[in-house]
């Protein structure tokens, strides 16, 4: 039996932070086309990203190995990528990027390399636990396209993955 209710309220400024997000291997397809062919190949991705933010917002820097392997050719890339991610809730981001790949190499019955290659990605990341301190376990969903200009022709390679990753 309250005489008077009042409500206390606090403005908190954003905090900074930093990180490194390490992704285990993401799995996943991808529909690959040069010189005329087309293909679903599996995907590989492994990495990381070092990221900078304030409040919701972040944005860093990805550096990876992507893996398309099939029957007839595999592509190996090494992008470089900006991203920036949004926190939507303390669960939940969405995140974009672009960058560009300074070498890849597809091998197949004479292997090639391209020095010209670009990369655009988006997705979405879950935490799905959190560990000691300010490390966290999460889950990640991310579509993306990969370009590079061969002799032989263009490469073109549009994919879906997951992964598990950690933000230390």
């Amino acid at each position: 039996h309250c005489v008077e209710t009042r409500e206390v309220t606090s403005h908190v400024e954003p905090r900074s932070f930093w990180g490194v997000h390490l992704l285990f291997p993401a799995v996943g397809a991808a529909v690959t086309s040069m010189a005329g062919a087309t293909e679903t190949q599996p995907r590989f991705e492994v990495g990381f990203e070092y990221l900078r933010g304030r409040g919701r917002f972040a944005w860093g820097v990805r550096a990876s190995a992507l893996i398309d392997g099939g029957d007839e050719r595999s592509v190996v890339s090494a992008p470089i990528v900006g991203v920036a991610h949004l926190s939507l809730g303390e669960r939940f981001s969405v995140y974009g990027g672009a960058g560009a790949s300074p070498f890849t190499r597809a091998a197949g019955d004479a292997p090639v390399d391209s020095y010209l290659g670009l990369r655009a990605l988006a997705g979405i990341q879950t935490v799905l636990k959190r560990t000691r301190g300010s490390t966290y376990v999460l889950l990640g969903l991310e579509a993306d396209t990969f370009w590079a200009r061969f002799d032989a022709g263009n490469y073109l390679s549009t994919g879906l993955t997951a992964h598990l990753g950690l933000f230390l």
